[in-house]
Order: C-alpha cells, then structure tokens, then sequence
C-alpha cells in the first residue's frame, strides 16, 4: 500500500485506509478461511476413510480368492526339505534316498606349476549321456553329446592357468579349476549340472599330431574314440555323474537333479542327503497361517470401524467429528456392518454367518474373535470356513460382499467418497478464485481511499495556507495590535 503519512489534515491517513479496507474486506477473507478449514478437514477425513477401506480390502484378499487355505505346515528332515510352491494336498509320504545326483568331475596328471605350458590346438568339449565299458568306472563305451564347443589354445593362452581361464570363458557347461597337489597343481574340470546325461567328453585336436597320447594338449582328452572303438582317459575321473536314486511310499524314481520341482503337485523337494531308513514327510493345511489372515481381516475392520466412529461422534474436549451428522457417513456404518452380519444364503455348506466362527460385534462395532470356536471350525470344516469367505463358484462368500460393498465408495469413477472428494476439490479451488477476486478488491479499495485522502490532505493543506496568510494580513493591520 502507497504511504501516504501525516499531512495537512493532521490525521494517520495509513491507518484510516488499512481500518478502511479491512472493514470491508475481512468479513469476506474470515469467511472464505473457515470454509476452507472446513472442506480440507472434511477431505483429510475422507481420505482417511478411503486408506481404511483399502486396508480392510487388502486383507481380505487371500481370504477371498481361498489361496489363504492353501497354505501348508510340513514336517521333513535334514535329508530332504519340502517347498510349497503351488497349490497342495495334505498328505503323508515316506521317501529313502540311496543315493544323491552328481556331477562328474575329471582331473589332470600332475604339473610343476599353473605356469607349466599344456600345449596348443584345439579342445571339444562335449556334455551328453555314456554308454560305460562293463565293470570299469568312467570309461566310455560309446557317447551321445547334445552339446559341444570348441576351444582354441594358441602360443598366447597354453599354460595350465590360461587353459583353466579359456574354458571357463567358453561357457561350454563346464568349470575348470587348479588343484594344488602337493608341489604340483592339477586341472580340474566339473560339470556344471548333475545327472547321468551331463557326462563330459573333451575331444583334442593336437598341434603336435597325436590327439590321443599323453603329450601336449592331448594330456587334457577323455572320450570315447569311435575309430579305435576304444575309450581315451588322459584325465581321469573323481566323481561320476550319476541321477538321484530314491524312492516315495514304495515307488522307485530317479531324478538327474538333486532339486525336483513338483515331485508332488504344488510341493517341490531338494534331496540332501542319503538315508538309512525312510523319512516320514508330513504335509498338514496350515490353520495358525489361515488364522493369522483371518485375524489381520479383524484388525483392520475395527481400526476403520474406530477411525469412522471418532469422525462421527461429539468428543467433549475436540468438540464435534468431522462427519458428525453427515449422512453418507450413517449410511458407509450401516453398509459394512450389513455386509457382515447378514446371512450369506446359497451356500452349500454349514457356515452362512460370520459369527459361526466365533467373530461377533459389541456394541460400539468392534469385532472380537473366540479362538476356541475358530479354531475348532478349522479343525472341523475348513472347507466350510473357505465356502463362507470365497463362495462356492456359484454363491459369492463374504469377503466378496464386502467388498463389494467397499467399492461402492471408493470405486474410481463411482464411489461415494470419491465423488465427495471431487466436490469438495471443486469447492476448495472455487474457494482460490474467490480468494484472488478479495485480494484484486483489497488493492482496488486501498487505491481509490489514498487517492481521496491524498485529494483531502491536498485541500487542507491549502486551506491550512490560505488560513495562515489571512491571520498574517490581520496581524499587519495598523492598530490591530494597540491596547
């Protein structure tokens, strides 16, 4: 606001204007503030709502969709554990493991050194299945690959270390690694994966002629060689590569790995060690992680349930609730405690009412759980617990219905709250308009009062002049100022 001071009419012009504008403009500001406390309090608390509404959705979801029944407790051993990975049925099982899968594993003669050269050409390495000579480990009878990569060695990459890097950069499904024996060091090639199909077979191209002797490079060949019918073992092997032998309830199997994905539907089992006697395997529905779901469903009703009666209630010392009075408020109360005490009708099992499973409401709506009559419906009629909260592919169950109810006020492009909230979004930025129109007002009231106290201070002044002047002449007049 321009300044405009003490001036000929003796008077603070500055604050007679701001008094001025104030007068006129606060009524307006007050109350353009107070609706806008208002409409911000009213949203926080349906913003409120919306986040318990979705806490009470989120927890029903397994209860809904009946996979919260799938849940397993198993009992294994050290020698085998047992993963849910799927949907399962309880069961017992009983299963002796005589021998684990293994991956072959083949090692060199003896060198002086990871530098000692090796020799150059070119080596094949292969993984498939062997036929074995009758009676002798390891040798090959014959050898079917289903894969094989070529490896050259050169002046530049011939030593036992450079050799070992080479095949491990040619991701031929093998690994290579440097044995210290002693004062030598021995190349060390294993099969990445186990099973009787992931034998290793290197074939050698030599540099220096011979492929099958025990010099140069053909120190590193292990294969079947076809022209000679005979096996070439430069290597020699410490481990065979072998499929898991077990069997399950009296039934013999074989595994190549030691890892078996749905051995049983929905259960996968990791094979660990080898046994002496059966392991026994219990696969029991798991009702504390059912109950644990069921109990988070509790939780968060009953938080939605006291956030909506703090809203809705008159407190003695904060006065009234955000949503006391508030229609659409009474109506959401009496939607969700329908959508849970009423009857579920249509149902093919026993369990229509909430409170069959010891859930009940007091009398400000909370809900409270008898353990001991859930505990004893689970026992009892687990099917009947999934029925009441999943339906039964005909009859929607109860955590549909609530839901469903649920949606009707948060639904994206339907819901109650949300159009509520959209409303009073417009209203709050009606409310910034109208805020901009005051504060244009305020600059124009404040404009046009300086211009008529500037005008009024400019009229006293000269008035104030004219007067001096006058009393000045009078005093000069002769005899004016004589006894």
């Amino acid at each position: 606001m321009q300044t405009l001071g003490v001036y000929g009419s003796g008077l603070d012009t500055n604050a007679i204007v701001s008094a001025l504008v104030n007068a006129e403009v606060a009524p307006l500001t007050s109350r353009i503030n107070r609706l806008e406390r208002e409409r911000s309090a009213e949203l926080s608390s349906l913003g409120t709502l919306t986040s318990s509404l979705e806490s009470i959705e989120s927890s029903l979801e397994s209860l809904g969709d009946g996979s919260a029944f799938d849940a397993l407790s198993i009992s294994d051993s050290s020698a085998v554990s047992v993963l849910q990975s799927g949907t399962a049925s309880p069961g017992d099982f009983e299963l002796s493991i005589s021998r684990l899968a293994s991956s072959q594993s083949l090692y060199s003669t003896a060198f002086s050194a990871t530098s000692s050269v090796v020799g150059t050409g070119t080596l094949t390495i292969a993984l498939g299945a062997p036929a074995y000579v009758s009676g002798t480990s390891g040798n090959y009878a014959d050898f079917t690959a289903a894969s094989s990569i070529g490896i050259s060695i050169d002046s530049s990459n011939n030593t036992v270390a450079d050799i070992r890097d080479a095949i491990n950069a040619a991701d031929a499904g093998v690994t290579a690694a440097i044995l210290l024996d002693g004062n030598d060091v021995r190349l060390v090639v294993t099969a990445d994966d186990t099973g009787a199909d992931n034998a290793i077979s290197i074939t050698v191209s030599d540099d220096d002629g011979t492929d099958t002797d025990g010099a140069g490079l053909s120190q590193l060949a292990y294969h079947f060689d076809s022209s000679s019918a005979s096996h070439v073992g430069n290597l020699s092997e410490s481990r065979g590569a072998e499929d898991a032998s077990f069997t399950l309830n009296g039934i013999s199997l074989t595994s190549e790995s030691n890892v078996i994905n749905g051995l049983i539907d929905g259960l996968d089992f990791t094979l660990n060690a080898e046994t002496t006697a059966a392991v026994k395997i219990a696969v029991r529905q798991d009702q504390a992680s059912i109950k644990k779901e069921i109990e988070a469903f509790v939780d968060a009703y009953n938080s939605f349930q006291s956030g909506l009666s703090r809203l809705m209630s008159y407190d003695q010392s904060l006065g009234a609730g955000v949503l006391q009075g508030d229609s659409m408020a009474r109506q959401l109360a009496s939607s969700m405690r329908s959508s849970l005490t009423d009857e579920i009708t249509g149902l093919t099992g026993n369990i229509t009412l909430l409170s069959s499973l010891g859930i009940t409401s007091d009398r400000y709506g909370q809900l409270s759980i008898d353990d001991t009559e859930l505990t004893n419906k689970l026992s009892t009629d687990t099917s009947g617990v999934k029925e009441f909260f999943s339906g039964d592919g005909v009859t929607e169950g109860a955590a549909h219905r609530i839901v469903d109810t649920i949606s009707t006020y948060t639904n994206v492009s339907s819901g109650l709250i949300i159009s509520r909230e959209n409303s009073i979004d417009a209203v709050l930025n009606r409310l910034e308009d109208e805020k901009l129109v005051i504060e244009r007002r305020r600059a124009s009231l404040e404009e046009r009062y300086i211009r008529q106290f500037a005008a009024m201070d400019a009229l006293v002044g000269q008035l104030q002049s004219t007067s001096d002047f006058l009393t000045n002449q009078l005093k000069n007049i002769p005899g004016q100022n004589a006894n």
